[in-house]
């Protein structure tokens, strides 16, 4: 009987996760997921928290599911950001406590920043020392060495929901009534940008100095194309009631997608010029989408700890999907520690290739000068034991990626 009824849940889910044109429900709970993160160039090792201290994390991009991590609180978590696949930090709604963990999850330090402090957003732009994190009532907090933070907070007592760096210099902020700030000096000052809009702004992202997005209430979406300077607002085919909560555009300023409530997404494939709008689900607000930087592969989360997986979003045009498909990684043969494998490139180039365990843990890394065209490599490999692993290769300077699953069976 339980057999049957298993049978019957994966049809279920099955059909339901074809109605998401692209998307694959990955995950569902009781608990609300607020934010996920994948550290960059990672499409494995994978993070997501919400309400209730729930930190959940999937070793395998979410293809064999997600786990929930003991937390060390039951306050909502409102923002998290990892570095790498070991390191990263959570903001505390509620409490003035960042979480932090060395070890991917399996044990965190609770570091208390400041009294009567409510985070809503953290970052981490480059490596695991210089970060920030932004809450309500102004509160903006900043840390040089990962553990101790100091108060840099604005003069405005405006609710802060969003923030995003390029650097360990360069940020923007976001909040209520339209609030829009962003500082060149590491916080040191802020200079308010006027938005033209008078609306909650939740979210905030950033390709590069120029070119940043803003999303927020009433279907809100704003473009900058001169550093914040000037604010355009653009039109997203959606109901004016939709609140946006996310925006990223992980590869170029062509790709970026948003998310927001009652399961909206629009994705534009021509810098706003034209969106592509549909339902992942009616029943859940996607509160965070996130995509590891110049991948094609992403991930929402939301209510009732929905988490979806798309990997068919962001190819510009037909010239592109040709230029993609000729760079290939096919690994043939692995014995005696001998991994056998090839590469096919359009023109000569430097190709990184990196072996990661089911934990997302880096095992090795090498590069291999290519010439043009479908050549063979033998690569000497550490011993390993039985498992899964993966092997990354990025062609170097143009973002090309291929992913390939290694088993291993002794």
């Amino acid at each position: 009987m339980k057999y049957k009824i298993f049978l019957a849940c994966l049809g279920i889910l099955a059909i339901f996760a074809h109605l998401q044109a692209g998307w694959l429900l990955q995950h569902l709970g009781t608990h609300d997921l607020y934010c996920i993160d994948f550290p960059p160039n990672n499409i494995t090792t994978g993070f997501a928290c919400g309400s209730g201290g729930l930190i959940l994390k999937t070793t395998d991009g979410g293809a064999y599911g997600w786990w929930g991590l003991e937390s060390p609180v039951s306050m909502e978590l409102n923002g998290i950001s990892f570095t790498n696949e070991v390191q990263g930090y959570v903001a505390v709604g509620d409490s003035g406590f960042i979480l932090k963990t060395v070890d991917g999850g399996v044990n965190w330090t609770i570091l208390r920043v400041g009294q009567n402090v409510s985070f809503t957003a953290i970052h981490f732009p480059v490596d695991n020392y210089i970060g920030y994190a932004v809450g309500l009532r102004g509160a903006i907090w900043m840390t040089f060495d990962g553990m101790s933070w100091g108060d840099i907070s604005i003069l405005e007592p405006v609710n802060l929901h969003g923030l995003h760096f390029i650097d360990n210099l360069n940020g923007w902020i976001v909040g209520d009534n339209g609030y829009i700030a962003h500082t060149h000096n590491a916080g040191l000052n802020w200079h308010q940008e006027i938005s033209n809009v008078n609306v909650r702004l939740l979210g905030v992202y950033f390709r590069n100095l120029n070119n940043g997005w803003v999303v927020g209430d009433c279907n809100t979406f704003l473009k900058t194309t001169n550093s914040g300077a000037v604010w355009d607002t653009v039109h997203i085919p959606l109901p004016e009631s939709t609140t946006l909560y996310s925006a990223i555009f992980p590869v170029d300023v062509n790709n970026g997608f948003i998310c927001g409530s009652e399961g909206k997404t629009a994705w534009t494939r021509n810098r706003c010029i034209s969106w592509d709008t549909t339902t992942v689900t009616g029943r859940y607000h996607l509160y965070r989408v996130e995509f590891p930087q110049d991948n094609y592969t992403g991930w929402v989360c939301g209510s009732q700890e929905a988490i979806f997986k798309t990997s068919e979003y962001g190819i510009k045009d037909e010239d592109s999907r040709k230029t993609n498909k000729r760079f290939n990684l096919l690994v043939k043969m692995f014995q005696n520690n001998n991994l056998a494998f090839s590469l096919s490139l359009p023109e000569p180039a430097t190709v990184s290739l990196s072996l990661y365990n089911l934990q997302g843990q880096k095992i090795l890394s090498w590069q291999i000068s290519a010439s043009q065209g479908s050549f063979h490599y033998v690569k000497n490999l550490p011993k390993l034991s039985s498992g899964i692993y993966f092997i990354n290769a990025e062609v170097l300077g143009e973002g090309y990626k291929e992913n390939k699953r290694l088993v291993i069976v002794k």
